[in-house]
């Protein structure tokens, strides 16, 4: 009986120790994220982690860059703090055909999600939609806009900053 009062004990403050260091720093993580490059806010649907095209993709194209290892890796990480479903969505600017825009937006959307799920996130709370140049968050009339449009971003659906980021200050 001493056996299990001492397990008990013991397995009780190995928690306390978890939870002691588990504790987030914001501001050490919008520090983590800018320097990776992703953008990191709250939406309607939940935390939105927004990855620029320009970090992942070459232009016109779905395969990963070399250097795109450093963003993916900081997403997974942000995204292995909750148990929630992650939707990838991919995202053009208007240049070129429709057709081709929705497949290359759905495309990179497919190669992120399978990046993330060989970094440890649960293929079944997964999903992927490509919405070609719908939404877009500047002007496609301009070059400077166009490369904003050009995006991926992934939502933790319901979740909150509090539990990928921790609590502001």
């Amino acid at each position: 009986m001493k056996f299990l009062s001492v397990a008990a004990s013991m397995m009780a403050m190995s928690f306390l120790a978890v939870g002691c260091t588990s504790t987030l720093n914001r501001d050490e993580e919008v520090a983590l994220n800018q320097a990776a490059g992703i953008e990191v806010t709250q939406a309607d649907m939940g935390v939105k982690v927004k990855l620029p095209e320009a970090a992942l993709f070459d232009f016109g194209k779905w395969s990963l860059r070399d250097n795109a290892i450093g963003v993916i890796d900081r997403s997974a990480v942000l995204l292995k703090r909750s148990d929630k479903s992650v939707q990838v969505n991919g995202y053009t600017d208007n240049v070129g055909l429709r057709d081709y825009n929705e497949k290359l937006s759905l495309d990179r959307a497919n190669v992120v999600a399978k990046a993330l799920i060989q970094r440890g996130i649960a293929s079944e709370r997964v999903s992927v939609v490509g919405h070609a140049w719908d939404s877009p968050v500047a002007s496609n009339d301009t070059p400077e806009g166009r490369v904003y449009n050009r995006r991926t971003e992934v939502v933790v659906i319901g979740e909150s900053m509090d539990a990928l980021m921790g609590k502001s200050r």
